[in-house]
C-alpha cells in the first residue's frame, strides 16, 4: 500500500501535458463513399512526389484548378512560401445571397447554427476542385444550434476560400489580394451556418467569407456585407453575440 501511495504522490508532482489532436488531413463526405470534402495540400502529394491516390481524378492539381494557378516555380513538391505565390486571387461571390439577412431577426432565425470560437489551426488544401483553408475553431460558444449540429462538441471545422500555397511547383491563390481577410491562429470568428454539416462526423461546415464575422487578434473586426445588419467597425464579436442572445430570448 505504501508503494501505491508513493506512486500516486509522485504522479501529482509531475506535470501532465495534454496535446491537442492535429487537424484532419482528409474529411470524408457523408454523401458518397470515398468522396472527400477536404484534402490538405500535404496529403495531396505521395512520398514519391506524385499526386496521392486519395485524390479523386477531377481534383488533380493543375487540371480543373487551372484558373487558380500562378506561373510554375522551382520549389519542393509541397511548401508554404514566405511570399505570395500568386499576384492576386480569385474573389468569391457568396452562394448564400438568397437568404434574407435584411434584419437581425431574419438572419438569426434562418441560421441552422450560430457559433463563436477561436481559430486553433489553419490548414491549406483543396475542397471539391477548389483551393482554400480548413479552419478549426475551438473554445466554442454555441449560441444557437439545431439538431443538424448535434454532433458538435469541442471543435467546428469550416472552409474559408482564402488560399496561398505552393504544391507540385505551382502556386495556388484565392481571396488573397489586397484587403482580403487572412485567417490566423488566435483570431475570433462568429459563424452563421445556413448549411448543414456535410461530413460523416457532423462537424464540418462548407462556408464562404460572407457568413463569417472575423475579429483578428489585435485587429479591427471584419463584418461582411451579407451580415452588415449586425454592426459596424465599432462593434465586437462580444457585442454582436449579446445582441443575438437578446433576439433569441425575445423569440422564445
Amino acid at each position: 500500500m505504501r508503494f501505491v501511495l508513493a506512486r500516486y504522490g509522485l504522479a501529482l508532482l509531475i506535470p501532465v501535458t495534454i496535446f491537442a489532436a492535429p487537424p484532419p488531413s482528409v474529411i470524408w463526405s457523408r454523401y458518397g463513399l470515398h468522396n472527400p470534402d477536404f484534402i490538405s495540400a500535404s496529403a495531396m502529394v505521395a512520398a514519391d512526389g506524385s499526386t496521392s491516390a486519395i485524390a479523386p481524378e477531377d481534383w488533380r492539381p493543375g487540371r480543373p484548378l487551372a484558373r487558380f494557378l500562378s506561373a510554375p516555380t522551382q520549389v519542393s513538391p509541397f511548401s508554404l512560401p514566405s511570399a505570395a505565390p500568386c499576384s492576386g486571387g480569385i474573389v468569391e461571390e457568396s452562394p448564400e445571397l438568397w437568404v434574407d439577412t435584411s434584419t437581425p431577426h431574419a438572419a438569426i432565425v434562418k441560421a441552422h447554427a450560430i457559433v463563436a470560437g477561436t481559430i486553433r489551426s489553419v490548414t491549406p488544401g483543396f475542397f471539391p476542385r477548389q483551393p482554400g483553408s480548413l479552419i478549426e475553431l475551438g473554445n466554442l460558444d454555441k449560441i444557437k444550434a439545431d439538431t443538424f449540429y448535434d454532433g458538435l462538441r469541442e471543435s467546428l471545422f469550416l472552409r474559408l476560400p482564402y488560399a496561398q500555397f505552393v504544391i507540385g511547383g505551382v502556386g495556388y491563390c484565392r481571396e488573397s489580394g489586397p484587403g482580403a481577410y487572412i485567417p490566423r491562429v488566435g483570431d475570433r470568428l462568429l459563424v452563421f451556418a445556413y448549411r448543414v454539416p456535410t461530413d460523416t462526423g457532423g462537424t464540418f461546415l462548407y462556408t464562404s467569407s460572407s457568413e463569417v464575422i472575423a475579429q483578428p487578434d489585435g485587429g479591427v473586426i471584419r463584418i461582411p456585407r451579407f451580415l452588415s445588419v449586425f454592426g459596424d467597425q465599432a462593434a465586437t464579436i462580444e457585442t454582436i453575440v449579446n445582441g443575438v442572445r437578446s433576439e433569441l430570448s425575445r423569440r422564445d
